[in-house]
């Protein structure tokens, strides 16, 4: 290591897939292992000096194990990096690539297969897509990856007229679970050359790494040997006041603070909805607010029942229509299992509204390529019944083998919905700009347990 940090060759040791590390903490023994890895990665930093390691993890599995590490090795693992043009970071998001890029890579892979037709120069561009279909696969999938299998497998049914073999069917099983074959996919790594890469492509946010707790008097006098100890370019790495007085702030957020906000919003957003039309007219609040907590079960790790969050967009349009035509997406896995794309929207429209806004939800169905495996429509629980036209047009649906349910939604769980995004507001006043939010994990399964299982995958235990 002395050799390479005088020639200045930077030293990375990097760990991806740690899904299956952190998803086998069934039991003691899984979870003591776990805890031996990252303590060894945290002795080898403290050995071993100018190694970086990289990690790589589902957000949601991270931000869900990390806090239950001994306070030392948090302490650890959350160290900034300071990098010069970036400021200090703890955490990168690596973001799904933006349409402009997923477009290029598209060409770049169509046109050699393309190129000996005969009729190459007279096809379309992007042949045989159009830009509304790789627009949508870009926005609704979480990685490059899953987008490649996507035109791959609409490829395979537009060209052949056929489902592509290797993707097989799955189905949940009896008791919640998942059931599935697995599939095999084809290499779908591209580099894209850097004189390629328009600016901008990458993004960086920091995430949530924070200790739930307060850490124990061991933990605190190895976090100030630490602060004193490390340095990076002869500079030591001091946090600013500021930065040590709002971390305070937020571990002494106690659970009956976080109560009382819950219960002063949610009082208040019942009371709006409660008059006759107000669900109807706060639709757009209600997806708002659906979206937002998807988008908090994902980042902080809920779990439901044996369903986690891979992936979630918290409104996907389409159709004509302003309101009606408006879903979220939520991809729910199990362990082992492929994920569902279920689509989550919110059926209130009454009067002769009520069937033009079933019709318009069900045409996600129609939409090439797929976006969704599942549908869930939530209904007011006083007009859950489907007559005339509404009622032929879910039969139809029915017939064509298409997976979906209605859930009956309660004036608490409206309120829920209504009120979740002013929750989040009245957290983030007086946040330091980056700063995460708590977590709010135990507050969001105590309150909205029953919600989130109606708008999870069929929950019947693990």
């Amino acid at each position: 290591m002395g050799v390479m940090q005088e020639l200045r060759i930077p030293v990375v040791i990097a760990f991806d897939q740690l899904e299956d590390l952190l998803l086998a903490r069934r039991n003691d023994d899984a979870h003591k292992t776990a805890e031996t890895f990252f303590a060894g990665i945290v002795k080898a930093m403290h050995q071993l000096d100018g190694i970086s390691f990289l990690v790589f993890a589902e957000r949601g599995l991270w931000n869900r194990f990390i806090p239950s590490l001994d306070g030392y090795i948090q302490d650890r693992l959350n160290n900034p990096v300071h990098v010069p043009g970036y400021g200090t970071i703890k955490c990168m998001k690596l973001d799904a690539p933006p349409f402009e890029l997923v477009r290029k890579v598209v060409l770049a892979r169509l046109e050699p297969a393309l190129r000996g037709l005969p009729n190459f120069k007279s096809l379309p561009v992007f042949y045989p897509f159009t830009l509304e279909q790789i627009d949508r696969i870009a926005r609704t999938e979480p990685t490059l990856r899953d987008m490649l299998q996507q035109f791959r497998h609409f490829f395979d049914k537009i060209v052949y007229g056929a489902e592509s073999e290797s993707i097989n069917e799955i189905a949940p099983s009896s008791s919640g679970q998942t059931s599935s074959v697995g599939y095999h996919v084809d290499s779908v790594e591209l580099e894209v050359p850097q004189d390629q890469l328009p600016e901008g492509v990458r993004s960086m946010v920091i995430l949530d790494t924070t200790p739930e707790g307060r850490m124990g008097k061991e933990a605190q006098i190895e976090k100030a040997e630490l602060r004193n100890s490390l340095a990076i370019g002869g500079e030591f790495k001091n946090e600013s006041a500021a930065e040590l007085k709002e971390e305070k702030r937020i571990q002494e957020l106690q659970p009956e603070a976080l109560s009382q906000l819950w219960a002063k919003e949610f009082s208040l957003a019942k009371e709006q909805l409660t008059p006759e039309g107000a669900l109807a007219g706060a639709t757009k609040e209600l997806q708002a607010g659906l979206g937002s907590l998807l988008h908090l079960c994902h980042d902080q790790g809920i779990k439901v029942g044996p369903w986690r969050l891979q992936h979630v967009v918290s409104e996907w349009t389409f159709g004509d229509h302003p309101t009606y035509g408006a879903i979220t997406l939520a991809h729910w896995v199990c362990r082992d299992g492929q994920p569902w794309k279920v689509g989550i929207g919110l059926f209130l429209a009454n009067g002769q509204g009520k069937s033009r806004d079933l019709a318009v939800k069900l045409s996600a169905w129609d939409l090439e390529p797929a976006v969704i495996d599942h549908l869930i429509l939530l209904r007011p629980e006083a007009d859950m019944m489907l007559v005339g036209k509404g009622k032929q047009a879910w039969q139809d649906m029915e017939k064509k083998g298409r997976h979906s349910r209605m859930e009956p939604l309660t004036l608490d769980g409206c309120a829920s919905l209504y009120a979740f995004p002013r929750i989040l507001a009245s957290l983030a006043e007086g946040l330091v700009e980056g700063q995460p939010l708590p977590n709010l994990a135990n507050l969001v399964q105590e309150k909205c347990e029953k919600l989130l299982e109606q708008i999870c995958m069929p929950v019947q235990g693990e």
